[in-house]
């Protein structure tokens, strides 16, 4: 009886890893296609230029449709004209800029709706702004994830740190791998109930954070930024993880100070920084 079972229970498991990699085989992951923006682009972003001269650009014409339907709804003709004046101006800006984008826009709407505007027309004005608001809706959803995503987000691949305990420069990757490996230590010495040797790895990684907090002044000009992830506040529950890992240790004390620590600090900055980080480098590594 026991043989059969065993027998039983055999073939049950090679029929299961038979399965299972058969639908390894046969898996191949779904590929994902993104359009990237011309390189031209680029002249028009920081760090090439001095400002976000696009991003600006597209704050502009956002602001100018909105007044050209403000104005439209409240059939106030003079300051339509005005606007309408503006949003052709800034439009054709798009493919000063960009001539790649020649194709992406509509000129001709912009002046129907001037012309309509000074015209007087309401119903040919509101006729030019519809299409104008699917001319731009559809260059939105071909350009502007991956817009931001190349142009709009860190990269830290010549960014160097100093390590506050040897005094040498390390570059950004290797400044994070040395940060986890400290975590690392950190939960193995909780786990194993090595509690001294768990404080001073809270001390390490304590240091590894504030060394990485003397490069946000890279990017961010308010001092708040850095107080947000890497701030007194901010490292509280880590200093409060230090005091709990000590005998008689309570595990549930010290892994709420951790949790915290994780989500705050390390959560938070990745959720902010490492997601927009690691698509840009995949589209253009």
């Amino acid at each position: 009886m026991h043989g059969m079972r065993f027998s039983l229970l055999l073939v049950s498991v090679t029929v299961f890893a038979a399965t299972q990699l058969a639908i390894a085989e046969e898996w191949e992951p779904e590929v994902a296609h993104i359009a990237l923006p011309p390189d031209s682009i680029a002249e028009w972003y920081m760090p090439q230029n001095e400002r976000q001269v696009w991003l600006h650009l597209m704050f502009d014409l956002r602001t100018e449709l909105g007044a050209v339907e403000l104005y439209l709804e409240r059939k106030q003709q003079k300051k339509l004209v005005e606007w309408a004046v503006a949003l052709e101006e800034s439009y054709a800006k798009i493919t000063e800029m960009v001539p790649e984008w020649a194709g992406e826009v509509e000129l001709g709407a912009t002046q129907a709706l001037r012309d309509a505007a000074a015209a007087g027309d309401l119903e040919n004005v509101e006729e030019s702004v519809t299409q104008l608001r699917r001319t731009c809706s559809d260059c939105h959803s071909k350009w502007s994830a991956s817009t931001v995503a190349l142009y709009r987000s860190p990269d830290y691949s010549q960014l160097r740190l100093q390590d506050s305990k040897n005094g040498n420069e390390v570059d950004y990757a290797e400044a994070m791998r040395e940060m986890s490996r400290s975590l690392v230590e950190l939960k193995v010495a909780r786990a194993d109930g090595n509690f001294e040797e768990a404080r001073k790895a809270t001390i390490d990684l304590e240091a590894r954070l504030r060394d990485l907090g003397e490069s946000c002044d890279e990017c961010h000009r308010d001092p708040s930024n850095r107080e947000r992830f890497l701030g007194a506040d901010a490292l509280e529950p880590l200093k409060a993880l230090r005091t709990s890992l000590t005998e008689p240790h309570d595990p549930k004390l010290s892994g709420r100070h951790l949790g915290t620590f994780g989500s705050t600090v390390c959560g938070g900055c990745h959720g902010v920084h490492r997601s927009l980080s690691e698509l840009r480098s995949q589209l253009k590594p």
